[in-house]
């Protein structure tokens, strides 16, 4: 699995693009680069577009291992609103029993199936978390 990892300025979030073959160590390496980034803070908005990605290749097992990495890094994420685009329903279902695993109620996770709708529901007002990161 490929990636690349922007930030945008107005409304600032973190875009996250991912394509070609799923691979649990590439989800890894993806996560961490995003939170190594020196651009992005705990709590940012984050958009991952999934919508170029062969996940049928994943098992339940590693389902439950990028699960697990997330529940790792989840204090360095932070309280994010996260718009997960995916291409088909195996993908949704995969992100569901990520986010199931990682069980990390801070973040605000949203599946969709398109692009547009993600990027409407991540530009939407959200209270701002006195303690300086993002609701």
């Amino acid at each position: 699995m490929d990636f690349a990892i922007t930030f945008q300025v107005s409304p600032e979030a973190a875009v996250v693009t991912t394509f070609g073959v799923a691979r649990v160590d590439d989800f890894r390496r993806m996560s961490q680069a995003l939170i190594d980034d020196p651009r992005f803070r705990p709590g940012m908005p984050i958009l991952v577009d999934h919508s170029s990605l062969d996940a049928s290749v994943l098992t339940p097992t590693d389902i439950r291992a990028i699960g697990d990495f997330v529940a790792t890094i989840g204090d360095k994420i932070g309280a994010s609103s996260i718009a997960v685009v995916v291409p088909d329903k195996l993908t949704f279902g995969f992100v569901r029993m990520g986010e199931l695993r990682a069980n990390q109620p801070q973040l605000n996770v949203q599946i969709f199936y398109s692009l547009p709708e993600a990027v409407q529901w991540l530009q939407k007002p959200r209270p701002h978390n006195p303690a300086g990161s993002y609701a």
